[in-house]
């Protein structure tokens, strides 16, 4: 028995940990941001007074139908600051780069929003996400959330359902909300987000948080 092997068996036999999930790298994606409202780093991406009329976002090129049918991806996201109105993309799913969560096209997100694009005089910050399909929004949104509290975020595809699961703590045991969007198509798509603006025309809200350990677990 080889020396490496005695010490893999060592370090088995004390209960060590396993490796962390391969989250994404952001320092690998590509950062648009004019006004300097992220900060990226390898694992994580700060906002920083995002305004909603911002035309800031971090994306990368996964290739041609990466995410082709059923998917999950998890990350964990803290808010410090919001006023009502503001906005940040957590995750998206596309397949048109630009600077605004709604594509125009078809995309899939899930984002901090106080209020959201049709239901601006919804009260509260939730989480969000949205089926965008041929210019109109299908979305479902979580229960009132916490300032500077840690979220623990599970986005999936299933079939034609697109759900995200809201936990508080870190082994994803204890469930905050279950959001459920019924897609009205199962497109595959290429591009990942990893942080975007809404990208209003008007619209100076601010919010401050952060995103990070994005694990796309499968698509």
């Amino acid at each position: 028995m080889s020396i490496l092997t005695k010490l893999l068996l060592s370090v088995r036999s004390f209960g060590a940990s396993p490796p962390p999930p391969p989250y994404e790298d952001f320092t690998t994606y590509t950062e648009v941001d004019p006004n300097n409202r992220f900060t990226v780093e390898q694992y994580k991406i700060t906002f920083a007074g995002l305004l909603r009329n911002d035309r800031s976002y971090v994306y990368k090129d996964k290739g041609v139908n990466f995410f082709d049918a059923d998917f999950e991806i998890q990350l964990q996201t803290r808010a410090t600051s919001w006023v009502l109105n503001s906005f940040c993309e957590l995750i998206g799913i596309s397949n048109v780069v630009t600077w605004k969560a709604n594509d125009g096209t078809r995309c899939l997100n899930v984002s901090w929003g106080y209020g959201y694009e049709s239901d601006l005089a919804i009260s509260g910050m939730r989480i969000w996400i949205a089926e965008w399909h041929n210019g109109i929004d299908y979305y479902d949104y979580s229960i009132i959330l916490s300032l500077n509290t840690t979220y623990y975020l599970t986005f999936k595809r299933t079939g034609a359902v697109l759900t995200c699961e809201i936990y508080s703590d870190v082994a994803r045991t204890i469930l905050v909300d279950t959001l459920t969007v019924n897609l009205h198509s199962v497109t595959q798509f290429r591009y990942i987000y990893g942080a975007r603006s809404l990208g209003e025309a008007t619209g100076t809200q601010a919010i401050s948080g952060y995103t990070e350990n994005l694990y796309v677990v499968s698509a």
